[in-house]
């Protein structure tokens, strides 16, 4: 990579030293190479087996690495931890958020670096790095229309909006994809290994209900994985409504994958038409080092250990909740635990903007980690969320609206976080229309987690909230329903209806530690991880931002999107570096 401008030694450190300690506002992160360090091994390590290149982790950054190397001409290599493919990106819901991408401009619609930059810029709130935003949008559209004609990932255009309608810079709906159905028998050997997506399609098209919640491309109902497991309660309930339509329903599901489930399998049919070795079950342990230079990593599979070399660098595409979770500690296989071990930088930041989230006890991702429900129950009609005073306090949207008052602190008076906990309050028409954590629309069996009542006044006094205030929240909130216009914050109109049919509901969402810090490493544009010291890149050493709530990128806010096209981006970037720079 290009060196920096000419400035002084102790200025470029001193610059690196304010921007690791102000989050890097504005703060240059294009560094210069560290100079030539040798490859050649010293035979101090005992390699069981060489590579140019490994990806660490079968999500979409680390398959969208392991297709770059191998198009660069290295020998490359993906390991994956667990026993299955795809990642946090299976479990998503599977857009992209890509400006100027290559449908817009079939379809005539115009698009500009300057606009799309002004909506990212928007979202950052003041925070993040420029300099990578600038590499998302500058990169991003011919990443993913490679992937589309090279790696034959079948991306179209989505029927979503971006999040902010009124900011600077937006399209609206345009810069949103999805990936078409996946065809399941292409993965051949490799089909049952494969993450399944947590969210189904047939079963809302079985019900003949176009009534349910938009937020999904590609029509999904909104259903987490319950059905993938034979013994849940909600099997029995489907079963009872389907009879001999459900093994069927969810057998195209499974031939035809949507969601994140189509991304991840997509990236990997990939990796495997290439010849790209895998392994499974490959859980990294340490990186190796040798003059400075990251040059493997050990690895541990079924009990035994092994080092494994790379001589032109290793990603490092993993984290997000599952890799991170209290119950996969044991294994350090998070992003900044195996980097910092190699001198990298981190920062750590609170979550400006955490949200809540419904939790069906039971329903947790294979770590055993919580599947929680951000997007879908709380924003179906009949439904409102207040917090421990009964009140209302946003519209609802998870990341826009219950985000932006999640740490709103009141420092007079009680001295405690105003709006936390969250709670959920509905009725039986929603019960009646939609699909409530993944039973039948009209089934109400199997609730007893959740507090119920003949009043909202019953219901508030189970979940300790004071019913008066809830009673005047619901009577005011029915009123903005027959407006058709919630004049407090402005709900969206198609997700207003009425909670005045009996029995009524109560639950209280997950809410985050509003004090949780979530801890990244620091990267440059070119996905090459930072030394604490010298701000200078770990020789062999690139990771890809995994978080998706708070990042350099997207500072404060999230757009639906950017963390599927930020893996594939600076995982194809991280690769390109590697086969520039050399040994």
């Amino acid at each position: 990579m290009g060196r920096e401008p000419e400035k002084s030694k102790e200025k470029i450190s001193a610059s690196r030293r304010k921007f690791v300690a102000g989050l890097g506002q504005g703060a240059l992160v294009s560094a210069a190479w560290a100079g030539s360090v040798g490859c050649s091994s010293s035979h101090s390590i005992d390699w069981a087996s060489t590579y140019d290149w490994i990806s660490v982790g079968s999500g979409v950054a680390g398959c969208a690495a392991a297709i770059a190397a191998h198009d660069q001409g290295m020998k490359t290599l993906l390991i994956e931890k667990s026993e299955t493919i795809g990642g946090i990106t299976s479990q998503a819901a599977g857009t992209l958020w890509v400006p100027m991408n290559h449908f817009l401009k079939a379809a005539g619609q115009s698009d500009s670096r300057e606009e799309a930059l002004a909506y990212l810029t928007y979202i950052s709130g003041g925070y993040g790095v420029p300099e990578m935003r600038e590499a998302l949008v500058d990169h991003a559209p011919r990443v993913i229309e490679y992937l589309q004609q090279k790696a034959d990932v079948k991306f179209m255009p989505s029927e979503l909006s971006e999040f902010y309608p009124n900011a600077a810079g937006t399209k609206g709906r345009g810069r949103l994809l999805a990936c078409e159905p996946f065809p399941a028998e292409t993965l051949g050997d490799w089909r049952s290994k494969v993450r399944l997506s947590i969210f189904y399609r047939g079963l809302t098209q079985a019900l003949g209900r176009q009534e349910h919640n938009p937020a999904i491309a590609g029509g999904t109902t909104p259903l987490y994985g319950p059905l993938r497991n034979p013994s849940d309660w909600r099997v029995r309930l489907w079963k009872k409504r389907l009879g001999d339509q459900l093994g069927p329903i969810l057998e195209e599901d499974e031939k035809r994958r949507m969601a994140g489930g189509a991304v991840a399998a997509y990236m990997f049919r990939g990796v495997l038409q290439r010849g790209i070795e895998v392994r499974t079950e490959t859980i990294a342990e340490k990186l190796l080092i040798e003059n400075g230079r990251v040059m493997g990593v050990a690895v541990r599979s079924k009990g035994a250990e092994q080092n494994i070399r790379a001589t032109k660098g290793i990603l490092l595409g993993i984290g997000g909740p599952m890799a991170d979770s209290p119950s996969d500690s044991s294994t350090e296989a998070g992003n900044w635990r195996l980097a910092t071990a190699a001198g990298a930088a981190v920062y750590t930041v609170a979550s400006i903007q955490g949200t809540a989230a419904l939790h069906v006890p039971g329903e947790n991702f294979p770590d055993g980690s919580p599947a929680t429900r951000i997007n879908y129950e709380n924003r179906m009609r009949h439904s409102l969320i207040v917090n421990r005073f009964g009140e209302r306090f946003a519209n609802e949207t998870p990341y826009q609206g219950l985000g932006e008052k999640t740490n709103q602190f009141e420092r007079l008076g009680e001295h405690r976080f105003r709006n936390i906990p969250f709670y959920f309050i509905f009725d039986h028409n929603l019960i009646e229309k939609y699909s409530f954590v993944g039973m039948p629309p009209g089934e109400d069996e199997g609730l007893n987690w959740v507090a119920q009542g003949k009043t909202v006044a019953e219901v508030a006094q189970k979940l300790r909230l004071p019913a008066a205030a809830l009673q005047a929240t619901v009577a005011r909130f029915n009123q903005h329903v027959r407006r058709g216009k919630d004049q407090d914050f402005d709900r969206d109109p198609k997700t207003l209806g009425a909670i005045e049919k009996p029995p009524f509901y109560g639950v209280q969402m997950m809410t985050p530690d509003p004090l949780r810090g979530d801890t990244e490493i620091i990267i440059n544009p070119n996905a090459q991880v930072l030394h604490h010291a010298t701000g200078k890149p770990i020789p062999g050493l690139y990771a890809v931002p995994t978080r998706i709530m708070t990042s350099r990128i997207w500072g404060i806010g999230y757009q639906g999107g950017l963390s599927l096209t930020t893996g594939a981006t600076f995982g194809f970037l991280a690769a390109e570096n590697a086969a520039k720079l050399g040994c």
